[in-house]
């Protein structure tokens, strides 16, 4: 069967009648009639029953059916592709990505992207690696982006950047430094990843092989779950750091994990089908989007070693204050009673001078006694003396 065979049985099986086959293609009712029966002799079996002058597809033209709505799915990206070639790269892309790089990556990469080609037009679909693979493969995606997926026959795929798995805790759950081991975890009540998530079953691994076991009562599929319970304060998790990157700073601590769960992100394609000038563009795009979030990382956490170090002098300034407010109200109080027993002196100095000078009938004794009290006079008035004589008045 030639291509023109093929394409007129598919408008009958869309259309259900020559006559509006016809009227798609573009050519007489004749034309399409001796094209449709050309294509059943060179197939070598009916492809439809005439009854009432519609058109019933028999079982192997259904079968034939699926075949070439294949085939016209390959050709049209073939067009699409020419296409590209022909705008240098302009056109539309269908990307996939896995919930993880959905957060930070791909929109910075498609942010660039289109700063690049900004007449290109873009279909973004969050899956899960499950459900990337059968897309591909059925081409109803151009590219793909995932962690350490799984090899599979008829997908291509290769690394275009790469991350670490963090540690995630509310702020103060975590301990001081900018690591933590995995006997640290086992410390704390821990939030488990389920074994079929790719990161998950490399890190429960890892914990198996130490004979590490973590106090956990919670359990989750995904890793923005496990950020999300951490920074609500349910225990500390681990997470990609795209993910953590993602959560607010405010809420969540990170540490590096020691020792270092590493991942790639790999770029994936259907085999078949060779990637579009844009496609190839996003990949490289991805890549430097995930190298400038490697570097947002190491300052997230040196940012919050440095806010610990301010927290950490903030108390200590405060303790000290504590432990000098006795000291400093002893000081006080020693300095009040200094100033009422001097004016106790004082005021005893004063009546005796006028007991005498009272109790003296010579003129000497009276002389004594005013020059004693013009010198109290010219001296400052103790302060608890004049509050008496204030409260007096």
């Amino acid at each position: 069967m030639r291509l023109r065979h093929l394409e007129v049985f598919r408008a009958v099986m869309l259309t259900g009648s020559v006559s509006d086959a016809a009227r798609m293609l573009g050519i007489s009712q004749p034309a399409a009639s001796r094209t449709l029966q050309h294509a059943e002799m060179h197939a070598g079996f009916r492809l439809f029953q005439r009854s009432r002058g519609r058109l019933s597809p028999t079982p192997e033209a259904d079968a034939l059916y699926a075949a070439v709505t294949r085939v016209y799915r390959k050709l049209e990206q073939t067009r699409r592709f020419a296409r590209n070639l022909r705008n240098e790269g302009v056109g539309h892309l269908r990307v996939a990505t896995t919930p993880s790089l959905s957060h930070n990556v791909v929109p910075l990469a498609l942010r660039e992207l289109r700063a690049l080609l900004p007449d290109l037009s873009c279909e973004i679909q969050v899956q899960h690696t499950s459900q990337i693979v059968p897309a591909l493969l059925a081409q109803e995606i151009d590219i793909a982006f995932a962690f350490n997926p799984v090899p599979h026959e008829g997908i291509a795929q290769g690394s275009c950047g790469e991350g670490e798995i963090v540690v995630m805790g509310a702020p103060g759950s975590l301990e001081a430094g900018g690591t933590l081991d995995l006997a640290a975890l086992a410390r704390a009540p821990f939030i488990m990843l389920h074994d079929d998530t790719s990161l998950g079953y490399a890190f429960n691994r890892l914990c198996d092989e130490a004979g590490l076991e973590l106090d956990s009562s919670i359990t989750v599929q995904t890793y923005h779950m496990a950020r999300g319970l951490a920074e609500q304060g349910l225990g500390i998790g681990i997470a990609d750091q795209f993910t953590a990157l993602a959560g607010n700073p405010a809420l969540l601590e990170l540490k590096r994990l020691v020792p270092r769960i590493g991942f790639e992100i790999h770029a994936m394609h259907n085999m078949h089908t060779a990637p579009s000038i844009p496609a190839l563009k996003m990949i490289e795009c991805v890549g430097r989007a995930a190298a400038l979030l490697n570097e947002q990382l190491d300052a997230h956490i040196a940012a919050q070693a440095a806010r610990r170090a301010r927290g950490a002098g903030v108390a200590r300034t405060r303790a000290a204050k504590a432990e000098a407010a006795p000291a400093g109200g002893a000081r006080a109080g020693t300095m009040k009673a200094g100033v009422v027993k001097a004016a106790a002196v004082k005021t005893g100095v004063v009546k005796s001078a006028a007991t005498r000078a009272g109790s003296t009938p010579s003129g000497g004794g009276k002389k004594a006694a005013a020059r004693t009290a013009a010198v109290l006079r010219k001296a400052p008035a103790a302060p608890v003396a004049r509050r008496k004589r204030t409260a007096a008045r």
